[in-house]
């Protein structure tokens, strides 16, 4: 009860006199809080109180969670992270520190190389980062002086460092990490702030994709389930969690080949349904397996379609709703198609920009579509050939813009015959190149004679964009989600 009365008497002295007092009677009447270090100064027996006021201590993950407006300029917290008190300047709108003594010499640098900075460790969502979590800075020191160094991300994770250079030169500084990734997403934007200055470097994190179940579907060759492309797929440089994988995953769990329909079909109204589904030349589709994937992909489904069969004009009518869709071949073995200059991950991705560059079709003639919606597709190549004097109407490569669906009407075109990397002797089939350590590379000597273009000497990027498609796969069956929970 005692305490309950003090607090009602707090309260009162409040209301009456807009002050308050602890430890004194007679707060001073420029305060509206008074802490008196005495019980009473008129008490010749009162003692001094070796205590000490305690403001909120929060970390700068928990300050930068706090909603400031305006009306809170001056609002004080201690700052532990950076064992300093912060006020918060709404005219700057920012949080300050507040520097105790005299204020040390800041160092100050040369030009940073941003392509210099570098990200150490491997990121997932919601687990704690670790010693192992840090980014490396290059710095060229013109001045000594003291240095803060925060870097910060939107997704719940920040890098920070504080110390002194003692002395001008260059330096590598770790900046350890320090919370939790929350959310999915393909990259976390860093920004770096050095001494208050913020550094014109795009530094990205990329939060490693766990393992993705990957169905193959037709002959063996052509769907990516042994030879040059199944090596591409499977090496760490390309897709691994190695400092030098160019996408962050744990890499693909790869499932049984669907030779027939009926297998496709099983596979897909499977309850464990794969992330991605690969098709090459040999499958047949039917209607069963027409409907199993427009289902697959309305649920958020993933289909890689080297589609050149007959069959493939009713998946098409089916996906759009369009009977009015039809489709020819067109063309012959070592037809070379332009690609577009469309800026997305497909033509400018990790594996390289091919924007402008060519593709070529392996052995046979390309299955051409016609009458597709324009506005429910990016278009990245047509139907006229580059070495063919024939003009044609009709698209041979797309993606559907909201299903997670890419289509060319070449079954072979990640065909490499029996070799598992290298560049094929083929000028009209096997079009797919990698080098020996099994990343996509350019094949320089490709393509049928015609329309000024000579036998096998035109280069093309098929590997490179099907490593630049499997990136752009990865990406929606993570974060699309047909089986990852949010």
């Amino acid at each position: 009860m005692k305490k309950i009365i003090e607090i009602g008497a707090i309260i009162l002295s409040s209301i009456s006199y807009s002050q308050v007092g602890i430890n004194t009677e007679e707060p001073n009447g420029n305060t509206l809080l008074h802490i008196s270090e005495r019980l009473g100064l008129a008490n010749p027996l009162s003692e001094i109180q070796k205590k000490g006021i305690i403001i909120p201590r929060l970390t700068e993950e928990q300050r930068d969670e706090i909603t400031t407006t305006s009306l809170d300029s001056g609002l004080l917290i201690y700052n532990t992270t950076e064992d300093r008190f912060n006020y918060w300047n709404s005219t700057k709108q920012e949080w300050e520190s507040i520097l105790v003594g005299e204020v040390p010499d800041k160092a100050t640098f040369e030009d940073i190389d941003c392509s210099d900075i570098e990200v150490k460790g491997t990121y997932y969502v919601r687990t704690e980062l670790t010693p192992s979590h840090y980014l490396i800075i290059p710095l060229d020191v013109a001045q000594e002086g003291e240095y803060t160094v925060i870097a910060r991300t939107t997704n719940g994770y920040n890098f920070f460092t504080s110390g002194r250079f003692l002395a001008p030169g260059k330096y590598t500084l770790r900046v350890p990490g320090q919370g939790t990734p929350l959310l999915r997403q393909l990259g976390d934007v860093v920004t770096i702030n050095i001494n208050g200055t913020e550094i014109p470097c795009a530094t990205t994190v990329n939060i490693t994709i766990p393992r993705k179940k990957v169905l193959h579907a037709g002959t063996s060759a052509y769907s990516a389930w042994n030879n040059a492309s199944r090596n591409m797929m499977d090496a760490p440089i390309n897709f691994g969690t190695t400092a030098e994988s160019k996408i962050k995953t744990e890499g693909f769990e790869h499932t049984n080949v669907a030779t027939s329909a009926s297998d496709l079909v099983s596979a897909l109204n499977a309850a464990e349904k794969p992330d991605i589904v690969i098709i090459g030349y040999g499958l047949v589709l039917t209607t069963a397996a027409n409907n199993a994937l427009v289902n697959y992909l309305n649920q958020g489904g993933v289909v890689i379609m080297f589609g050149e069969m007959t069959s493939v004009e009713d998946f098409m009518r089916s996906i759009f709703n369009n009977n009015s869709i039809t489709s020819q071949t067109r063309n012959a073995a070592g037809a070379l198609y332009q690609l577009s200059n469309t800026d997305d991950i497909i033509l400018n991705g990790p594996f390289g920009d091919i924007r402008g560059e060519s593709w070529g079709e392996d052995a046979t003639p390309t299955r051409i579509l016609e009458n597709l919606p324009t506005e429910d597709i990016t278009i990245y190549s047509g139907a006229t050939a580059l070495n063919s004097t024939t003009s044609y109407s009709g698209v041979s490569m797309f993606k559907h813009n909201t299903l997670n669906l890419f289509w060319v009407g070449d079954g072979g075109f990640i065909s490499s015959g029996a070799i598992e990397s290298g560049i094929p002797t083929g000028n009209t089939i096997n079009p797919f190149a990698t080098n020996s350590a099994y990343q996509p590379i350019v094949n320089p000597s490709y393509g049928a004679a015609g329309n000024g273009y000579y036998l096998g000497a035109t280069s093309v990027v098929n590997s490179i964009l099907f490593a630049n498609v499997l990136a752009w796969a990865l990406d929606k069956a993570e974060y699309n989600r047909i089986n990852t929970t949010p």
